[in-house]
């Protein structure tokens, strides 16, 4: 899944990614800002919505 690898490139961890049905494939550069890449890329298109936890933790919100 499209998380699982955003998880390894910017060292983050997204909670909640288990629980989402729809399966999510993007492309996006390794450039973008990892807001970018979950707000606009991931989420605005799949309807996702993500929040920043912490520095490196953000969870999925439906």
């Amino acid at each position: 899944m499209i998380l699982e690898e955003i998880e390894r490139q910017y060292d983050v961890v997204i909670d909640g990614k288990d629980n989402l049905k729809e399966i999510v494939t993007r492309d996006f550069s390794r450039g973008s800002s990892l807001d970018d890449i979950l707000n606009n890329i991931i989420g605005r298109p799949s309807g996702i919505k993500f929040e920043k936890v912490s520095k490196n933790r953000y969870r999925v919100i439906k």
